[in-house]
């Protein structure tokens, strides 16, 4: 594919066929900012581009098997539909998420949005659990290993699963109550 005007270094990070069956990318730029792409005939263009306030304050993009598009921003958690409509998130105007940084993590069989809250200095990580419209604390166990969780995965067996930069990967089986480490 080949994209006008790229940097000297740009890295694809994920990538996503949508359920119009277009093909999204989360774009990583040298200057360390996301960008959300979208390759239509050969071309790649970046859509997050489009709208104002979004070039160069995206930190994280996630994309649900609802076919949302959440872009995470110092200002607030966006959703995205298509490639034309942005809208804020209503997750911003829960009274524990105010003034929070929200990072969408994974998804649960049942559809319920797993996240991860932060303070605006990026410290005191919070997870909740989204669904059907209620907001609930997604407990973790108290472990200092959690504070710096970046992937959670939820699978069919009732066990979560975490990924930790730098620190591997971490299984808890809520029936058992048993924390395994990887």
């Amino acid at each position: 594919f080949h994209e006008e005007q790229a940097p000297n270094f740009r890295a694809y990070n994920q990538v996503y066929a949508g359920r119009d069956n277009r093909i999204w990318a989360v774009s990583l730029d040298g200057t360390s900012f996301l960008r959300l792409v979208i390759i239509r005939d050969s071309l790649i263009e970046a859509v997050s581009d489009h709208f104002d306030g979004l070039a160069g304050n995206i930190l994280n993009i996630y994309f649900s098997r609802q076919g949302i598009i959440y872009l995470s921003t110092p200002t607030g958690l966006y959703e995205m539909t298509d490639e034309n409509t942005l809208a804020r998130s209503i997750l911003n105007d829960y009274e524990e998420l105010r003034e929070r940084i929200l990072f969408p993590r994974s998804q649960e069989a049942e559809g319920g949005l797993i996240l991860a809250s932060f303070s605006q200095d990026g410290g005191d990580q919070q997870f909740h659990l989204y669904r059907n419209g209620i907001l609930s604390e997604f407990s973790v166990p108290d472990e200092p290993w959690f504070e710096n969780v970046n992937l959670i995965f939820p699978d069919s067996q009732g066990r979560t699963w975490f990924g930790n930069f730098g620190n591997g990967v971490a299984m808890y089986d809520k029936g058992s109550e048993k924390l395994n480490f990887f």
